[in-house]
């Protein structure tokens, strides 16, 4: 069992296609959640500072793209996992270029999400 953790918990704009996925990292974790309004704000520079980065796009569109690039200019050592419903070839050499740590694709499992959380963390030299 990993111990709780802070991640921030991003999306575009309101939908429920990450509810279930939602529901696994908070079983862990504790989110922070804040949409895209609020990345370069002190809403995303609070004190406490999140272990990893989820971005939850249903559908990416070239504002969702350029803000995760903009995303890891500031904080290349925060992993950052997208969640999404639409996967594609191009999405994920595109997320390899700019630093994504992982890719996730709805439906997610309890166990795809600990994993995901697990190799995050890692990354982070964050010991479970």
């Amino acid at each position: 069992m990993i111990r709780k953790t802070h991640v921030l918990w991003l999306q575009a704009r309101q939908s429920d296609f990450e509810n279930g996925t939602r529901e696994f990292f908070a079983r862990e974790h504790t989110l922070r959640s804040i949409d895209a309004t609020d990345v370069f704000t002190d809403l995303f520079t609070a004190s406490i500072q999140p272990s990893f980065i989820c971005c939850a796009f249903e559908y990416l569109l070239l504002g969702e793209l350029s803000l995760i690039g903009e995303l890891r200019r500031p904080y290349p050592h925060l992993p950052l996992i997208l969640i999404t419903k639409n996967p594609s070839t191009d999405l994920a050499i595109w997320a390899l270029r700019v630093g994504v740590h992982d890719i996730l694709c709805t439906p997610v499992t309890a166990q795809m999400a600990d994993n995901c959380s697990r190799s995050a963390l890692k990354a982070r030299g964050i010991d479970e």
